[in-house]
């Protein structure tokens, strides 16, 4: 293998580590999870991104006899990782910056392995808390035979998970690239 092949590999993970970036920062916007509600024989599914459980998103918001009513994502209780989304944007900024650098320029091995470094610390803990996420997500409110509800996670999270495992691949791939 020429040291070229080897180099245009190294970019190539290089890249799937600013994908992965990418993936992380859009996910945050996407839908991470809905509410599926029956309240007697009406039902309805409402969904939420990751933005719209950190900024505390109103369900419902009435103004029933000259009362504002109103029913937000943290009056259901889903969550206590509600800070999950922000960490996964931010993660994701940085991750995309820390990956940029070394396939941009030619820097030195050791500054690629920082960078290296700090994209895979970033990318397993994104995953480590979009799983405590995913696994605390749930709802046990609701009325025997008048209401129920029925939370569950959505393709939102998946697509950050996918978007971090990229991030790792670049990551690794920043330390073990070779400088000429």
């Amino acid at each position: 293998m020429h040291m070229s092949e080897v180099k245009s590999r190294m970019n190539v993970i290089g890249i799937l580590g600013i994908l992965g970036a990418i993936l992380m920062v859009i996910c945050v916007f996407l839908e991470w999870g809905s509410i599926e509600m029956t309240l007697w024989t009406q039902s309805g599914t409402f969904a939420f991104s990751g933005w719209d459980v950190y900024s505390d998103k109103a369900l419902i918001s009435t103004n029933i006899l000259g009362q504002e009513f109103s029913l937000k994502l943290s009056d259901l209780e889903l969550t206590s990782y509600s800070y999950v989304p922000l960490v996964t944007l931010v993660c994701g900024i940085v991750g995309l910056i820390a990956s940029i650098l070394p396939v941009a320029s030619n820097g030195s091995k050791s500054i690629n392995r920082v960078f290296g470094v700090i994209t895979l610390l970033l990318a397993v803990a994104s995953i480590i808390l979009m799983v405590l996420f995913m696994t605390d997500l749930s709802y046990s409110g609701g009325y025997e035979g008048l209401a129920t509800a029925t939370v569950s996670a959505s393709y939102g999270v998946y697509i950050g998970i996918a978007g971090a495992v990229l991030m790792v691949l670049g990551g690794i791939g920043d330390i073990a690239r070779k400088t000429n």
